[in-house]
């Protein structure tokens, strides 16, 4: 639950009116003052910060990407490494959730500590790391979730992606496929077997008809 505190203070230089919003498992402060203020970033401890905005600053929500892990790392360690990159956002009040099939995953998770500054916006990197086998379900769905402020209200951005059915065999497709093999070895075999009894009996059929003829 989200509460919203509303302070009105009035100071010699002009008005300044922080919000206040008490997020899950974190306390974020954002105050906005309405004056010619330079943009400045204060932290006052663990789980606290303070973005001043200018008079003319307004917020800007981000644009979010997600990529695919890279074959070589899925080749040489069996795993699979999914970055997700939140870019083009101000101020820097934005946190990244992955979720796996609906659900939250925090296992395996890294997120950047600070955001990136980029001269008028921000971004934020998050990594998921997951076993090659689970990427190569292309049921599984990986989303990541972008959370960010705008306008006082919690609103967020969700970007997925589904588990790639190529041609990497994992452990469980490497059994499943040496079955294939197996069975198409036999089934091979057998015909070969079939053909080899179908011409000697014709030899056989012809060799007996040559020598009916000739009594």
């Amino acid at each position: 639950m989200y509460f919203v505190f509303i302070f009105l203070l009035v100071l010699h230089e002009g008005r300044v009116s922080p919000q206040v919003w008490l997020r899950e498992l974190r306390v974020e402060v954002f105050l906005q003052l309405q004056t010619s203020v330079n943009n400045e970033r204060l932290y006052f401890g663990s789980g606290t910060k303070l973005t001043v905005l200018g008079k003319h600053d307004e917020n800007i929500p981000p644009v979010v990407a997600i990529f695919s892990p890279s074959k070589q790392e899925i080749r040489q360690k069996s795993k699979a490494t999914l970055v997700c990159l939140a870019s083009g956002f101000y101020p820097d009040h934005l946190n990244l959730v992955w979720k796996v099939n609906g659900a939250k995953r925090t296992e395996g998770v890294g997120t950047d500590e600070f955001s990136t500054w980029n001269g008028s916006t921000y971004s934020l990197t998050s990594r998921l790391r997951i076993s090659a086998r689970e990427w190569f379900n292309p049921l599984n769905r990986f989303e990541c979730v972008a959370n960010f402020f705008k306008n006082a209200k919690l609103q967020s951005i969700h970007k997925a992606i589904y588990g790639d059915a190529g041609c990497a065999l994992t452990e469980e497709s490497y059994l499943r496929y040496g079955n294939s093999l197996k069975l198409t070895y036999l089934i091979l075999c057998g015909k070969a077997l079939l053909y080899a009894v179908l011409v000697s009996g014709l030899v056989w059929t012809a060799k007996a008809g040559d020598k009916l003829y000739r009594e």
